[in-house]
């Protein structure tokens, strides 16, 4: 099916999407890979897979015994992250909450990190880049014209779990977030690798800021292989494996623990600016990806989805805006000279796009192994 107004008949993703595939019913890919990970993965309806995710928290235990903490789990501040630090300890886990600072951490995200982990007796280690360093790194990715503006801090979160695998001696990585619940972002919107980030800034950015790159980067080749291979890293996406009711469990954190509510990624004050900047200077809009999911899971109907965006156009945060450019020394002018300039993609950077397309079979098996992300290889696969 080709045109301009496509639109999937089962979720809400349309031809904003570069290369949507539609089947016979309208169904696009995204669909299809939400359901594959559905049936391998979910567990709560599921006696078999559930005694299979059982006796895995089982195994983190007992790898656990006599050391002071059995697992990591990133922690932003959001609400699920906070909920994964929840559920992680009511399974009996001991964690050690590993957050990283991209700079943009907003008040919300710092009260709420600090409220999760004292109530739940949880400590918490933070992972800093030099500033002048990281807004370096995010300049060059703006200047680089390319649709993951986010790219320094998309690396630092998923090498989070490499990093703090090998100061802490921890097999385990207890992660928060699943494509299930926060939808699958197409390879045209977003693409993430280590090589891909170096790429970017030493084609745009200073040259300490490579440095600096580097030393918080783990999803260059030799890392991933260190820790899927030597320290047999093993990440975990909690939402692959029980209920995650979204609007139940925020009634909960507010109410047992504290937790602020602030809105989807209200942790985060660049967030904002990042979406409104993808909408107007690439036409698609990243607030589908959630309530996407959310439609495939039955969780919404399709209609209310659309409807949302049609009363809930995307609008400009001018303040955000100008906080941003102010932080990253950036003026209007520059602004608009980005927005102007020509698209760009990862394909147009050295990445391990090739080396994934053709060792797409054995990263699957690693993936089901639990030494890679389960969700990581599924968007390639159509």
């Amino acid at each position: 099916m080709t045109g301009t107004a496509q639109t999937c008949s089962r979720c809400i993703m349309d031809s904003t999407v570069p290369g949507l595939k539609l089947d016979q019913h309208g169904a696009c890919q995204m669909c299809h890979s939400h359901d594959r990970l559905d049936r391998t993965y979910y567990s709560e309806q599921d006696p078999d897979k559930k005694a299979a995710f059982l006796a895995t928290i089982e195994q983190i235990k007992r790898e656990g015994r006599g050391k002071p903490h059995d697992c990591i789990l990133p922690l932003s501040g959001g609400g699920d992250s906070s909920w994964a630090l929840v559920q992680a300890v009511e399974l009996g886990l001991r964690p050690v909450a590993y957050h990283f600072d991209n700079g943009w951490v907003s008040d919300i995200g710092r009260q709420n990190l600090e409220t999760m982990t004292s109530k739940l007796g949880v400590p918490l280690k933070t992972l800093r880049v030099p500033w002048e360093q990281l807004g370096d790194a995010f300049r060059a990715c703006l200047e680089a014209s390319i649709p993951e503006p986010c790219l320094p801090c998309l690396v630092a979160v998923f090498s989070l779990a490499y990093r703090a695998s090998e100061i802490e001696g921890l097999r385990s990585v207890i992660f928060s977030s699943s494509p299930l619940t926060e939808g699958i972002a197409p390879l045209g919107w977003s693409y993430v690798d280590g090589r891909y980030l170096e790429s970017v800034v030493r084609a745009h950015g200073k040259p300490d800021t490579l440095g600096a790159v580097r030393d918080f980067n783990r999803l260059r080749a030799r890392h991933l292989m260190a820790g899927a291979l030597l320290r047999r890293t093993r990440v975990i996406m909690l939402p692959l494996y029980l209920e995650w009711d979204e609007p139940r469990f925020k009634v909960r954190l507010r109410d047992e623990y504290g937790w602020i509510d602030g809105g989807k990624h209200a942790d985060c004050v660049y967030t904002p600016f990042r979406t409104h900047l993808i909408y107007k200077k690439f036409g698609y809009d990243l607030r589908r990806l959630a309530p996407a999911a959310q439609v495939r899971a039955g969780r919404i109907s399709r209609a209310r989805a659309l409807q949302y965006f049609e009363d809930n156009p995307m609008v400009e945060d001018v303040d955000n805006r100008a906080m941003v450019l102010e932080r990253l020394g950036l003026t209007a002018t520059d602004y608009q000279r980005i927005l102007d300039a020509p698209h760009r993609s990862f394909r147009d950077f050295r990445t391990y796009y090739p080396l994934i397309r053709r060792m797409r079979p054995l990263i699957r098996q690693a993936c089901k192994r639990g030494l890679l992300a389960e969700h990581v290889i599924d968007k390639f696969e159509d």
